[in-house]
């Protein structure tokens, strides 16, 4: 605390010589009169900036060793269902991506169209190795094969597209 204080207390006499000994005439008074203030504000707030980082890495290192406690086991169990969870969410974001695709460039609505995404499990990435689309309703009169055809020179996979 004491050095807090003799901190601010230096900075403020170093703000004020600087302040006097700058030309009054010149405009530069207001400059260096706001960098002062701004190194000052800076100085008085660094206690709170080092308050949250300490609580950041108290609330970080409870969540680690929670993780890092359990034996092998529970280590490749939560990262089996991290790695699932996130292949289910780009699933699902990879259909809606398809969907407004099939609304914007073909004028099919979303809800006469279905998407099926099938995925292969890479050693670097998730890839998409088919997607297969179903219509349905008014949808069906469009060409599937102009439809195939798109999405697979877009997205670089085998396309499929259905009629129900």
């Amino acid at each position: 605390m004491r050095d807090y204080i003799s901190s601010i207390i230096i900075a403020s006499l170093i703000i004020g010589t600087v302040e006097c000994l700058a030309p009054k005439k010149s405009g530069f008074d207001k400059y260096i009169r706001t960098l002062g203030l701004l190194s000052l504000v800076c100085i008085v707030i660094s206690p709170v900036k080092d308050a949250i980082f300490k609580i950041n890495d108290a609330l970080f290192d409870d969540i680690k060793d929670s993780i890092l406690d359990g034996t092998e086991s529970e280590r490749e169990n939560y990262s089996d269902m991290l790695e699932e969870y996130l292949r289910d969410y780009s699933i699902e974001e990879y259909k809606g991506y398809v969907k407004e695709i099939l609304k914007k460039e073909f004028s099919i609505p979303i809800n006469e169209c279905s998407v099926e995404i099938f995925t292969e499990r890479g050693s670097e990435a998730l890839t998409v190795k088919k997607i297969q689309i179903l219509l349905s309703g008014s949808s069906i009169f469009k060409n599937p094969y102009t439809i195939e055809e798109y999405f697979e020179r877009l997205l670089e996979c085998e396309c499929s597209v259905l009629i129900k």
